[in-house]
């Protein structure tokens, strides 16, 4: 277990280290250039034409604020990293979508945790923070995305500060996480919770799993969650056993209330990913989506009566996946995107968006042609409202270096493309 948080512990580090304090930039909208071609603004906002449509404008941000809209705001997180601060302090930007008025909460005793976060009646956004010189102690914060007040309404002690949320309807969403053991099972066990809460902040735990593993007992006894989600109604718990040493995966089923109700086998995903932890987990329908943190490799796997059929795999961030963990059903996704050749650092750079076609398993694919002064996309990632982000970082050799820029996708643009594409 110490293996696994510490290796959870410094992925997180390194994705956060490194990235420069945000510019707090005056913010305006305009209309796209009729030619759909890119404008910079005095603002500092940029429009980026991708495959000839327009994208919607974006301020510059930090390497690790990124935008979600709710409620009557733009909700932004900023974030300062110092390895040589013990503070870091967080400041969160609520921007009028109309106005452009930004105002800034500053909590500077808490630092991002997982970065998980969910939205709930399209005005309430969750996500846990760690205490800056505690990281076993977490808080769960609300933002009001109407009124703008930020609130702690929850803390607990964890194993580690990654707690993963999950949207289970419009009034609920589970968190799971590792909690702490009895001190005399020693690493024998490891104990995952999963708690239920509800718009108000109101929680309680749901389930508890217990597994325990050891290099004496080669078979495991008890049901190992590396992940947990929520879709469809249920909860979903994603992990594996071991027979004689040999790893088994599995896919475990749970109530809206956390009473268990079937284990099903996932023959195949053990020749596919090996004994890499899950750092990241979805499922939609048949589709099982999976990042692993040892190699930051991403998957997506369709099971079935057979064994698991493997249809992406990224090593090291090659293919680059995304999802969000406010989707509550399966029939309301049409694709699973991810970004092919993603380490690939040509100026320009032509990033593939490739998008599964969830119906079909069709893979449909449109090319991203980045601005000039920002050539090198370096992540993406899925709003709740199923929105695409995507962020790229300026020239290294120009005055803009360091600098970051998002540009926010609507789906309806994104399923545009795609028809577009294959036409």
């Amino acid at each position: 277990m110490k293996k696994i948080c510490a290796g959870i512990l410094a992925l997180l580090l390194g994705l956060f280290s490194g990235c420069s304090a945000m510019q707090n930039t005056p913010t305006t909208t305009t209309a796209p250039p009729a030619n759909g071609g890119v404008q910079e603004l005095p603002q500092g906002l940029i429009l980026l034409d991708i495959s000839g449509g327009s994208l919607d404008t974006s301020v510059r941000y930090s390497r690790n604020a990124w935008l979600e809209s709710f409620g009557s705001n733009d909700y932004h997180i900023r974030l300062t990293y110092d390895r040589n601060e013990e503070n870091l302090p967080l400041i969160y930007y609520l921007r009028n979508r109309e106005t452009g008025a930004e105002t800034p909460v500053t909590i500077p005793r808490w630092s991002v945790a997982a970065g998980s976060h969910v939205v709930l009646q399209d005005r309430y956004y969750f996500e846990w923070l760690a205490e800056a010189t505690d990281d076993s102690k977490i808080v769960l914060i609300r933002v009001d995305g109407v009124t703008g007040e930020v609130k702690v309404v929850d803390t607990v002690s964890s194993v580690s500060p990654f707690i993963y949320l999950s949207k289970l309807d419009d009034d609920h969403f589970t968190s799971s996480s590792l909690v702490p053991a009895p001190e005399a099972e020693g690493n024998e066990i490891q104990i995952t919770a999963v708690r239920i809460y509800d718009a108000e902040g109101n929680g309680r735990e749901i389930i508890r799993e217990e597994y325990r593993c050891s290099e004496e007992n080669p078979t495991s006894i008890g049901r190992h969650l590396e992940n947990v989600c929520a879709m469809d109604g249920k909860v979903y718990g994603y992990g594996r056993e071991y027979v004689d040493h040999v790893p088994e995966y599995c896919l475990y089923t749970y109530s809206e209330e956390g009473a268990f109700e079937r284990r099903e086998p996932l023959p195949g995903v053990n020749e596919i990913i090996g004994e890499e932890q899950a750092v990241q987990f979805w499922i939609v329908g048949e589709y099982i989506l999976v990042r692993t943190w040892e190699s930051l490799t991403s998957y997506i796997i369709k099971r079935g009566e057979g064994a698991a059929e493997l249809l992406m795999k990224g090593e090291q961030n090659e293919n680059l996946l995304t999802f969000s963990d406010s989707i509550t059903r399966s029939e309301d996704v049409e694709y699973l995107f991810y970004v092919a050749d993603f380490q690939v650092e040509d100026i320009p750079a032509f990033q593939p968006l490739k998008a599964i076609e969830v119906s079909s398993g069709e893979i449909k694919s449109v090319s991203l042609r980045p601005n000039e002064d920002y050539p090198y996309m370096i992540d993406f990632r899925m709003a709740s409202n199923g929105d695409l982000v995507f962020q790229y970082e300026a020239r290294w050799d120009s005055p803009l270096s360091g600098m970051y820029a998002q540009y926010a996708v609507p789906k309806e643009t994104l399923r545009e493309m795609l028809l577009a594409a294959d036409a």
